[in-house]
Protein backbone atom coordinates (compact mmCIF):
# COMPACT_ATOMS: atom_id res chain seq x y z
CA UNK A 1 0.00 0.00 0.00
CA UNK A 2 2.87 2.36 0.85
CA UNK A 3 4.41 1.76 -2.59
CA UNK A 4 1.10 2.48 -4.32
CA UNK A 5 0.70 5.71 -2.34
CA UNK A 6 4.24 6.73 -3.21
CA UNK A 7 3.62 6.07 -6.89
CA UNK A 8 0.41 8.12 -6.79
CA UNK A 9 2.23 10.97 -5.12
CA UNK A 10 4.96 10.87 -7.78
CA UNK A 11 2.38 11.04 -10.56
CA UNK A 12 0.78 14.17 -9.07
CA UNK A 13 2.25 17.37 -10.39
CA UNK A 14 3.18 19.84 -7.63
CA UNK A 15 1.12 22.99 -7.30
CA UNK A 16 3.23 25.81 -8.71
CA UNK A 17 2.50 29.41 -7.67
CA UNK A 18 3.04 32.20 -10.15
CA UNK A 19 6.65 33.28 -10.56
CA UNK A 20 5.90 36.85 -11.57
CA UNK A 21 3.84 39.49 -9.79
CA UNK A 22 2.97 41.70 -12.74
CA UNK A 23 1.19 39.48 -15.21
CA UNK A 24 -1.99 40.02 -17.15
CA UNK A 25 -4.82 38.76 -14.87
CA UNK A 26 -3.59 40.90 -11.96
CA UNK A 27 -3.43 44.07 -14.05
CA UNK A 28 -6.71 43.32 -15.84
CA UNK A 29 -8.57 42.66 -12.58
CA UNK A 30 -7.16 45.82 -10.98
CA UNK A 31 -8.19 48.01 -13.91
CA UNK A 32 -11.72 46.60 -13.98
CA UNK A 33 -12.07 46.85 -10.20
CA UNK A 34 -10.78 50.42 -10.13
CA UNK A 35 -13.07 51.50 -12.99
CA UNK A 36 -16.11 50.03 -11.22
CA UNK A 37 -15.19 51.79 -7.98
CA UNK A 38 -14.33 55.18 -9.47
CA UNK A 39 -17.44 55.31 -11.68
CA UNK A 40 -19.64 58.19 -10.47
CA UNK A 41 -17.56 58.41 -7.30
CA UNK A 42 -18.70 61.99 -6.49
CA UNK A 43 -22.34 60.83 -6.45
CA UNK A 44 -23.94 61.60 -4.09
CA UNK A 45 -22.30 64.89 -3.16
CA UNK A 46 -23.62 64.50 0.37
CA UNK A 47 -22.49 62.89 3.61
CA UNK A 48 -23.27 59.14 3.51
CA UNK A 49 -23.65 56.88 6.57
CA UNK A 50 -20.36 56.56 8.53
CA UNK A 51 -18.75 59.39 6.57
CA UNK A 52 -20.33 61.31 9.48
CA UNK A 53 -17.64 59.83 11.74
CA UNK A 54 -14.64 59.26 9.50
CA UNK A 55 -14.94 62.61 7.75
CA UNK A 56 -14.90 64.29 11.15
CA UNK A 57 -11.93 62.19 12.29
CA UNK A 58 -9.99 63.14 9.14
CA UNK A 59 -10.58 66.83 9.79
CA UNK A 60 -9.60 66.42 13.44
CA UNK A 61 -6.15 65.16 12.40
CA UNK A 62 -5.69 68.23 10.21
CA UNK A 63 -6.71 70.59 13.01
CA UNK A 64 -4.87 68.63 15.73
CA UNK A 65 -7.93 68.44 18.03
CA UNK A 66 -8.09 65.20 20.00
CA UNK A 67 -10.94 62.78 19.25
CA UNK A 68 -11.81 59.32 20.51
CA UNK A 69 -12.83 56.27 18.46
CA UNK A 70 -13.38 52.63 19.44
CA UNK A 71 -11.16 51.37 16.60
CA UNK A 72 -7.36 51.52 16.10
CA UNK A 73 -6.10 54.50 14.08
CA UNK A 74 -4.40 53.25 10.90
CA UNK A 75 -7.44 53.54 8.61
CA UNK A 76 -8.13 57.04 9.85
CA UNK A 77 -4.45 57.97 9.48
CA UNK A 78 -4.52 56.84 5.84
CA UNK A 79 -7.52 59.09 5.16
CA UNK A 80 -5.80 61.98 6.93
CA UNK A 81 -2.63 61.37 4.92
CA UNK A 82 -4.38 61.60 1.56
CA UNK A 83 -6.30 64.65 2.81
CA UNK A 84 -3.05 66.39 3.77
CA UNK A 85 -1.28 65.51 0.51
CA UNK A 86 -4.23 66.73 -1.57
CA UNK A 87 -4.46 70.09 0.20
CA UNK A 88 -7.83 69.27 1.73
CA UNK A 89 -9.15 71.96 4.08
CA UNK A 90 -11.16 70.87 7.16
CA UNK A 91 -14.26 72.96 6.44
CA UNK A 92 -16.92 70.30 5.67
CA UNK A 93 -19.84 69.83 8.06
CA UNK A 94 -19.97 66.06 8.59
CA UNK A 95 -22.39 66.23 11.51
CA UNK A 96 -25.42 64.81 9.70
CA UNK A 97 -26.11 62.27 6.95
CA UNK A 98 -27.36 64.16 3.90
CA UNK A 99 -25.38 67.34 4.50
CA UNK A 100 -24.13 68.70 1.18
CA UNK A 101 -20.44 68.93 0.35
CA UNK A 102 -19.48 72.50 -0.55
CA UNK A 103 -16.15 71.42 -2.04
CA UNK A 104 -15.11 68.64 -4.41
CA UNK A 105 -12.13 67.74 -2.21
CA UNK A 106 -14.21 65.00 -0.58
CA UNK A 107 -13.80 62.96 -3.78
CA UNK A 108 -10.10 62.30 -3.09
CA UNK A 109 -11.06 60.96 0.35
CA UNK A 110 -13.41 58.48 -1.31
CA UNK A 111 -10.79 57.61 -3.93
CA UNK A 112 -8.32 56.09 -1.46
CA UNK A 113 -10.74 53.38 -0.22
CA UNK A 114 -11.62 52.77 -3.89
CA UNK A 115 -7.96 52.11 -4.73
CA UNK A 116 -7.63 49.72 -1.78
CA UNK A 117 -10.82 47.97 -2.85
CA UNK A 118 -9.40 47.47 -6.34
CA UNK A 119 -6.11 46.18 -4.93
CA UNK A 120 -8.05 43.70 -2.83
CA UNK A 121 -9.50 42.13 -6.00
CA UNK A 122 -6.04 41.56 -7.48
CA UNK A 123 -4.73 40.26 -4.16
CA UNK A 124 -7.57 37.74 -4.07
CA UNK A 125 -6.32 36.35 -7.39
CA UNK A 126 -2.75 36.19 -6.09
CA UNK A 127 -3.79 34.54 -2.83
CA UNK A 128 -5.67 31.84 -4.74
CA UNK A 129 -2.77 31.26 -7.14
CA UNK A 130 -0.39 30.84 -4.22
CA UNK A 131 -2.55 28.00 -2.91
CA UNK A 132 -1.85 26.29 -6.22
CA UNK A 133 -5.33 27.10 -7.55
CA UNK A 134 -5.81 27.13 -11.34
CA UNK A 135 -5.97 30.43 -13.21
CA UNK A 136 -9.62 29.82 -14.10
CA UNK A 137 -10.67 29.31 -10.49
CA UNK A 138 -8.46 32.18 -9.30
CA UNK A 139 -10.03 34.61 -11.77
CA UNK A 140 -13.46 33.36 -10.70
CA UNK A 141 -12.63 34.01 -7.03
CA UNK A 142 -11.33 37.51 -7.77
CA UNK A 143 -14.42 38.20 -9.88
CA UNK A 144 -16.64 37.41 -6.90
CA UNK A 145 -15.07 40.32 -5.02
CA UNK A 146 -14.97 42.43 -8.17
CA UNK A 147 -18.74 42.08 -8.66
CA UNK A 148 -19.92 42.02 -5.04
CA UNK A 149 -22.15 44.96 -4.12
CA UNK A 150 -21.29 45.03 -0.40
CA UNK A 151 -17.56 45.13 -1.10
CA UNK A 152 -18.17 47.81 -3.76
CA UNK A 153 -20.21 50.07 -1.46
CA UNK A 154 -17.64 49.85 1.34
CA UNK A 155 -14.86 50.86 -1.08
CA UNK A 156 -16.63 53.96 -2.45
CA UNK A 157 -17.11 55.93 0.77
CA UNK A 158 -15.01 57.76 3.36
CA UNK A 159 -14.84 54.74 5.68
CA UNK A 160 -12.01 52.42 6.71
CA UNK A 161 -13.41 48.93 6.05
CA UNK A 162 -11.87 48.83 2.57
CA UNK A 163 -8.42 49.15 4.18
CA UNK A 164 -9.23 46.30 6.58
CA UNK A 165 -10.36 43.95 3.79
CA UNK A 166 -7.33 44.75 1.64
CA UNK A 167 -4.83 44.23 4.46
CA UNK A 168 -6.54 40.95 5.41
CA UNK A 169 -6.23 39.61 1.87
CA UNK A 170 -2.64 40.89 1.70
CA UNK A 171 -1.97 39.05 4.96
CA UNK A 172 -3.34 35.81 3.49
CA UNK A 173 -1.40 36.30 0.23
CA UNK A 174 1.92 36.92 2.00
CA UNK A 175 1.38 33.96 4.32
CA UNK A 176 0.54 31.62 1.44
CA UNK A 177 3.56 32.96 -0.46
CA UNK A 178 5.79 32.19 2.53
CA UNK A 179 4.59 28.58 2.48
CA UNK A 180 5.89 28.16 -1.07
CA UNK A 181 9.44 28.97 0.14
CA UNK A 182 12.02 26.64 1.64
CA UNK A 183 11.44 26.72 5.43
CA UNK A 184 13.72 29.16 7.27
CA UNK A 185 15.35 30.30 4.01
CA UNK A 186 15.93 33.99 3.35
CA UNK A 187 12.89 34.19 1.07
CA UNK A 188 10.77 32.42 3.69
CA UNK A 189 11.82 34.88 6.39
CA UNK A 190 11.21 37.80 4.01
CA UNK A 191 7.66 36.67 3.25
CA UNK A 192 7.00 35.91 6.92
CA UNK A 193 8.06 39.49 7.68
CA UNK A 194 5.68 40.77 5.00
CA UNK A 195 2.97 38.59 6.55
CA UNK A 196 3.64 40.15 9.95
CA UNK A 197 3.52 43.71 8.62
CA UNK A 198 0.23 43.00 6.79
CA UNK A 199 -1.08 41.45 10.02
CA UNK A 200 -0.13 44.60 11.93
CA UNK A 201 -1.77 46.86 9.35
CA UNK A 202 -5.05 44.90 9.41
CA UNK A 203 -5.11 44.85 13.22
CA UNK A 204 -4.33 48.57 13.28
CA UNK A 205 -7.52 49.27 11.31
CA UNK A 206 -9.93 47.07 13.28
CA UNK A 207 -9.42 44.40 15.93
CA UNK A 208 -11.77 42.08 14.04
CA UNK A 209 -8.71 41.17 11.94
CA UNK A 210 -7.71 38.94 14.86
CA UNK A 211 -10.14 36.26 13.64
CA UNK A 212 -8.23 35.53 10.41
CA UNK A 213 -4.95 35.90 12.27
CA UNK A 214 -6.12 33.31 14.79
CA UNK A 215 -7.00 30.86 12.01
CA UNK A 216 -3.57 31.23 10.44
CA UNK A 217 -1.88 30.93 13.85
CA UNK A 218 -3.67 27.64 14.53
CA UNK A 219 -2.83 26.37 11.04
CA UNK A 220 0.82 27.35 11.43
CA UNK A 221 1.07 25.74 14.87
CA UNK A 222 -0.31 22.45 13.56
CA UNK A 223 2.09 22.66 10.60
CA UNK A 224 5.22 22.86 12.75
CA UNK A 225 3.99 20.60 15.59
CA UNK A 226 5.51 17.44 14.01
CA UNK A 227 8.93 19.08 14.39
CA UNK A 228 8.59 19.00 18.20
CA UNK A 229 10.57 15.75 18.22
CA UNK A 230 13.57 17.79 17.01
CA UNK A 231 13.83 20.47 19.75
CA UNK A 232 16.56 22.61 18.13
CA UNK A 233 14.78 22.83 14.77
CA UNK A 234 11.44 23.34 16.49
CA UNK A 235 12.81 26.26 18.52
CA UNK A 236 14.28 27.88 15.40
CA UNK A 237 10.82 27.81 13.81
CA UNK A 238 9.22 29.18 16.96
CA UNK A 239 11.75 32.03 17.25
CA UNK A 240 11.40 33.07 13.60
CA UNK A 241 7.61 33.15 13.91
CA UNK A 242 7.73 34.98 17.24
CA UNK A 243 9.90 37.72 15.75
CA UNK A 244 8.15 38.01 12.38
CA UNK A 245 4.55 37.45 13.49
CA UNK A 246 4.50 38.85 17.04
CA UNK A 247 7.31 41.22 17.98
CA UNK A 248 7.62 43.22 14.74
CA UNK A 249 3.84 43.42 14.13
CA UNK A 250 3.31 44.57 17.71
CA UNK A 251 5.90 47.32 17.21
CA UNK A 252 4.19 48.42 13.99
CA UNK A 253 0.82 48.37 15.74
CA UNK A 254 2.10 50.52 18.61
CA UNK A 255 3.68 52.98 16.18
CA UNK A 256 0.27 53.76 14.66
CA UNK A 257 -0.97 54.83 18.10
CA UNK A 258 2.16 56.94 18.67
CA UNK A 259 1.54 58.76 15.38
CA UNK A 260 -2.15 59.10 16.28
CA UNK A 261 -1.38 60.78 19.62
CA UNK A 262 1.37 62.95 18.11
CA UNK A 263 -1.00 64.37 15.48
CA UNK A 264 -3.64 65.32 18.07
CA UNK A 265 -1.86 67.63 20.53
CA UNK A 266 -4.78 69.97 21.23
CA UNK A 267 -7.82 69.62 23.42
CA UNK A 268 -10.84 68.30 21.56
CA UNK A 269 -14.11 66.37 21.88
CA UNK A 270 -12.25 63.17 22.76
CA UNK A 271 -10.92 64.54 26.04
CA UNK A 272 -14.09 63.63 27.93
CA UNK A 273 -13.32 59.93 27.41
CA UNK A 274 -9.88 60.17 29.03
CA UNK A 275 -8.71 60.82 32.59
CA UNK A 276 -7.58 64.38 33.48
CA UNK A 277 -3.99 63.13 33.87
CA UNK A 278 -3.89 61.56 30.40
CA UNK A 279 -2.10 64.45 28.70
CA UNK A 280 0.76 64.48 31.20
CA UNK A 281 1.49 60.74 30.99
CA UNK A 282 4.38 59.03 29.12
CA UNK A 283 3.52 58.19 25.49
CA UNK A 284 3.30 54.40 26.35
CA UNK A 285 1.09 55.07 29.49
CA UNK A 286 -1.15 57.09 27.20
CA UNK A 287 -1.42 54.15 24.79
CA UNK A 288 -2.29 51.81 27.66
CA UNK A 289 -5.05 54.11 28.92
CA UNK A 290 -6.36 54.61 25.41
CA UNK A 291 -6.62 50.83 24.90
CA UNK A 292 -8.36 50.38 28.23
CA UNK A 293 -10.87 53.07 27.26
CA UNK A 294 -11.36 51.56 23.79
CA UNK A 295 -12.04 48.11 25.26
CA UNK A 296 -14.55 49.57 27.70
CA UNK A 297 -16.26 51.58 24.98
CA UNK A 298 -16.49 48.53 22.68
CA UNK A 299 -18.01 46.48 25.48
CA UNK A 300 -20.45 49.30 26.20
CA UNK A 301 -21.93 49.40 22.67
CA UNK A 302 -25.27 47.79 23.49
CA UNK A 303 -27.80 50.18 21.90
CA UNK A 304 -30.04 48.82 19.16
CA UNK A 305 -29.84 50.12 15.59
CA UNK A 306 -32.82 50.01 13.20
CA UNK A 307 -30.69 48.46 10.44
CA UNK A 308 -28.82 46.00 12.65
CA UNK A 309 -28.86 42.30 11.68
CA UNK A 310 -27.73 38.97 13.10
CA UNK A 311 -24.80 36.84 12.01
CA UNK A 312 -26.98 33.98 10.70
CA UNK A 313 -28.65 36.35 8.23
CA UNK A 314 -25.45 37.38 6.46
CA UNK A 315 -24.44 34.22 4.56
CA UNK A 316 -27.80 34.21 2.73
CA UNK A 317 -27.52 37.96 2.02
CA UNK A 318 -30.22 39.08 4.41
CA UNK A 319 -30.10 42.12 6.68
CA UNK A 320 -28.86 44.93 4.43
CA UNK A 321 -28.34 48.53 5.58
CA UNK A 322 -29.78 51.77 4.23
CA UNK A 323 -26.81 54.16 4.03
CA UNK A 324 -28.40 57.14 2.31
CA UNK A 325 -31.70 58.11 0.67
CA UNK A 326 -32.91 61.05 -1.43
CA UNK A 327 -36.31 61.88 -2.94
CA UNK A 328 -35.94 63.00 -6.55
CA UNK A 329 -37.99 64.42 -9.39
CA UNK A 330 -40.55 62.43 -11.39
CA UNK A 331 -41.44 60.27 -8.41
CA UNK A 332 -38.00 58.64 -8.31
CA UNK A 333 -35.73 57.88 -5.40
CA UNK A 334 -31.97 57.46 -4.95
CA UNK A 335 -30.55 55.09 -2.37
CA UNK A 336 -27.22 53.75 -1.23
CA UNK A 337 -28.03 50.39 0.25
CA UNK A 338 -25.47 47.91 1.50
CA UNK A 339 -26.35 44.44 0.26
CA UNK A 340 -24.37 41.59 -1.20
CA UNK A 341 -24.54 40.34 -4.75
CA UNK A 342 -27.02 37.47 -4.14
CA UNK A 343 -25.40 34.91 -6.50
CA UNK A 344 -21.96 35.67 -5.01
CA UNK A 345 -23.17 35.18 -1.44
CA UNK A 346 -25.23 32.08 -2.23
CA UNK A 347 -22.50 30.35 -4.26
CA UNK A 348 -19.98 31.17 -1.52
CA UNK A 349 -22.27 29.68 1.13
CA UNK A 350 -22.82 26.55 -0.97
CA UNK A 351 -19.07 26.15 -1.33
CA UNK A 352 -18.55 26.56 2.43
CA UNK A 353 -20.93 23.60 2.94
CA UNK A 354 -19.25 21.57 0.18
CA UNK A 355 -15.85 22.39 1.68
CA UNK A 356 -16.93 20.98 5.02
CA UNK A 357 -18.15 17.78 3.33
CA UNK A 358 -14.90 17.39 1.37
CA UNK A 359 -12.80 18.13 4.46
CA UNK A 360 -14.63 15.44 6.45
CA UNK A 361 -14.07 13.00 3.56
CA UNK A 362 -10.35 13.79 3.40
CA UNK A 363 -9.95 13.55 7.18
CA UNK A 364 -11.63 10.16 7.02
CA UNK A 365 -9.14 9.03 4.36
CA UNK A 366 -6.26 10.33 6.47
CA UNK A 367 -7.44 8.39 9.55
CA UNK A 368 -8.04 5.25 7.52
CA UNK A 369 -4.78 5.19 5.58
CA UNK A 370 -2.54 7.58 7.52
CA UNK A 371 -1.89 11.23 6.62
CA UNK A 372 1.52 10.47 5.15
CA UNK A 373 -0.08 8.05 2.70
CA UNK A 374 -2.42 10.63 1.23
CA UNK A 375 -1.53 11.57 -2.32
CA UNK A 376 -0.08 15.05 -2.65
CA UNK A 377 -3.27 16.60 -3.99
CA UNK A 378 -5.44 15.22 -1.17
CA UNK A 379 -2.98 16.44 1.48
CA UNK A 380 -2.90 19.83 -0.22
CA UNK A 381 -6.67 20.19 -0.30
CA UNK A 382 -7.05 18.93 3.28
CA UNK A 383 -4.71 21.65 4.58
CA UNK A 384 -6.28 24.56 2.75
CA UNK A 385 -9.89 23.50 3.26
CA UNK A 386 -9.06 23.38 6.97
CA UNK A 387 -7.35 26.79 6.92
CA UNK A 388 -10.17 28.69 5.23
CA UNK A 389 -13.03 26.87 6.95
CA UNK A 390 -11.35 27.80 10.23
CA UNK A 391 -10.96 31.38 9.00
CA UNK A 392 -14.62 31.49 8.00
CA UNK A 393 -15.84 30.16 11.35
CA UNK A 394 -13.43 32.28 13.41
CA UNK A 395 -14.72 35.42 11.65
CA UNK A 396 -18.31 34.56 12.62
CA UNK A 397 -17.74 33.39 16.21
CA UNK A 398 -17.25 36.91 17.72
CA UNK A 399 -20.62 37.97 16.32
CA UNK A 400 -22.29 34.85 17.68
CA UNK A 401 -21.04 35.67 21.18
CA UNK A 402 -21.52 39.45 21.46
CA UNK A 403 -24.80 41.26 22.08
CA UNK A 404 -24.02 44.58 20.36
CA UNK A 405 -25.60 45.86 17.14
CA UNK A 406 -24.04 44.15 14.12
CA UNK A 407 -24.21 44.85 10.41
CA UNK A 408 -23.85 43.04 7.11
CA UNK A 409 -20.38 44.51 6.44
CA UNK A 410 -19.09 42.54 9.44
CA UNK A 411 -19.49 39.44 7.25
CA UNK A 412 -17.04 40.51 4.53
CA UNK A 413 -13.87 39.15 6.24
CA UNK A 414 -15.61 35.76 6.48
CA UNK A 415 -16.70 36.16 2.85
CA UNK A 416 -13.03 36.52 1.83
CA UNK A 417 -12.37 33.03 3.21
CA UNK A 418 -15.60 31.74 1.61
CA UNK A 419 -14.47 33.05 -1.79
CA UNK A 420 -11.13 31.23 -1.44
CA UNK A 421 -13.06 28.10 -0.48
CA UNK A 422 -15.07 28.55 -3.69
CA UNK A 423 -11.85 28.47 -5.71
CA UNK A 424 -10.73 25.34 -3.84
CA UNK A 425 -14.07 23.62 -4.45
CA UNK A 426 -13.98 24.51 -8.16
CA UNK A 427 -10.54 22.98 -8.58
CA UNK A 428 -11.28 19.96 -6.38
CA UNK A 429 -14.19 18.91 -8.60
CA UNK A 430 -13.19 20.25 -12.01
CA UNK A 431 -9.44 20.84 -12.36
CA UNK A 432 -8.92 17.40 -13.93
CA UNK A 433 -11.84 17.82 -16.33
CA UNK A 434 -11.43 19.19 -19.85
CA UNK A 435 -10.80 22.90 -20.33
CA UNK A 436 -14.13 23.18 -22.12
CA UNK A 437 -15.96 21.97 -19.02
CA UNK A 438 -13.94 24.28 -16.76
CA UNK A 439 -14.50 27.33 -18.95
CA UNK A 440 -18.17 26.45 -19.38
CA UNK A 441 -18.89 26.20 -15.64
CA UNK A 442 -16.80 29.26 -14.83
CA UNK A 443 -18.49 31.18 -17.64
CA UNK A 444 -21.99 30.34 -16.37
CA UNK A 445 -21.06 31.38 -12.82
CA UNK A 446 -19.44 34.59 -14.04
CA UNK A 447 -22.53 35.45 -16.13
CA UNK A 448 -24.75 34.95 -13.08
CA UNK A 449 -22.46 37.14 -10.95
CA UNK A 450 -22.53 39.87 -13.61
CA UNK A 451 -26.34 39.68 -13.80
CA UNK A 452 -26.60 40.07 -10.03
CA UNK A 453 -24.20 43.01 -10.14
CA UNK A 454 -26.11 44.82 -12.89
CA UNK A 455 -29.43 44.21 -11.13
CA UNK A 456 -28.36 45.75 -7.80
CA UNK A 457 -25.66 48.23 -8.94
CA UNK A 458 -28.09 51.21 -8.59
CA UNK A 459 -27.85 50.73 -4.82
CA UNK A 460 -24.08 51.27 -4.98
CA UNK A 461 -24.14 54.25 -7.34
CA UNK A 462 -27.20 56.05 -5.88
CA UNK A 463 -28.93 55.81 -9.27
CA UNK A 464 -32.52 57.02 -9.61
CA UNK A 465 -35.19 54.30 -9.39
CA UNK A 466 -38.95 54.51 -9.72
CA UNK A 467 -40.68 54.20 -6.36
CA UNK A 468 -42.48 51.06 -7.50
CA UNK A 469 -39.27 49.39 -8.75
CA UNK A 470 -39.25 45.77 -7.61
CA UNK A 471 -35.63 46.11 -6.42
CA UNK A 472 -36.75 48.58 -3.74
CA UNK A 473 -39.48 46.20 -2.59
CA UNK A 474 -37.44 42.99 -2.67
CA UNK A 475 -34.07 44.13 -1.30
CA UNK A 476 -34.65 47.20 0.89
Amino acid sequence: MEKNAAKSAQKTKPFAPESSFLYEPVKMLFVFALAIRLYQLPNPSQVVFDEVHFGDFTQAYLSGKYFFDIHPPLGKLLLAGIAYLSGYEPVVDFKKIGNSYDTNKYVILRALPAIFGALNVSLMYLAARNMGISKIASVLAASMLLLDISHLVESRLIVTDSFLFCFLTLFLYCYLKSRSCEPLSRSHRRWMLATGIALACASSVKWTAAASVGAVALFEFLSILPMASKPFLFMKHIIVRAVMLLIIPFAVYLSTFMIHIYLLPYSGPGDIFMTPEWRSKHIFDQIYELHRTMFAANAGVTSEHPWASRWWQWPVNSGGILYWVQDRANDTIGRIYLTGNPPVYWVALLCVVLSLVVLMFLVGKAFENGYRRLVQTDAHYLKFFFLHLTGYVFNLIPFVLVARSMFLYHYIPALIHAVLLTALVFDYFFVNRSKNIQYGIAGVLLAVFIAGFIYLAPFAYASSLDRDDTRLKLWT
